[in-house]
């Protein structure tokens, strides 16, 4: 079989002293980045934990209309009220919609988040 950039390999090779891979190490630069799974990692200062937290959950709907999913909630050690968040996203141009969205800056408002949240993409 054969592997070029354009397309997978069609087989192994016979008769060689090695097997050539269905894909190859060159296959794995050239994936469409498109496929690979997308994060938005938030970090933002509270008020208060426990109040924001009631907050953050009633507005859970919102966040899974949105195509997220959340994997991981933590909180500052020597700042409990330090928030980070790491979620799965569906669909990055609804997600960013969401981060802009009037709505999430009145909910984000209304939990008492301080200052400007930080909303980092990943991938």
């Amino acid at each position: 079989g054969t592997c070029t950039r354009t397309r997978a390999c069609t087989g192994l090779r016979r008769g060689a002293a090695w097997e050539e891979p269905f894909f190859s190490v060159d296959h794995l630069f050239h994936l469409n980045v498109s496929l690979l799974p997308m994060h938005i990692l938030v970090q933002h200062e509270v008020e208060d934990f426990d109040a924001w937290k009631k907050v953050y959950d009633d507005d859970t709907p919102a966040r899974t209309e949105a195509g997220l999913e959340e994997i991981q909630l933590l909180r500052g050690y020597d700042n409990p009220n330090w928030v980070v968040i790491l979620m799965s996203a569906k669909d990055i141009s609804e997600v960013r919609a969401f981060v802009n969205s009037d709505h999430l800056a009145q909910a984000m408002k209304g939990a008492g988040v301080v200052g400007t949240p930080i909303f980092t993409e990943l991938q």
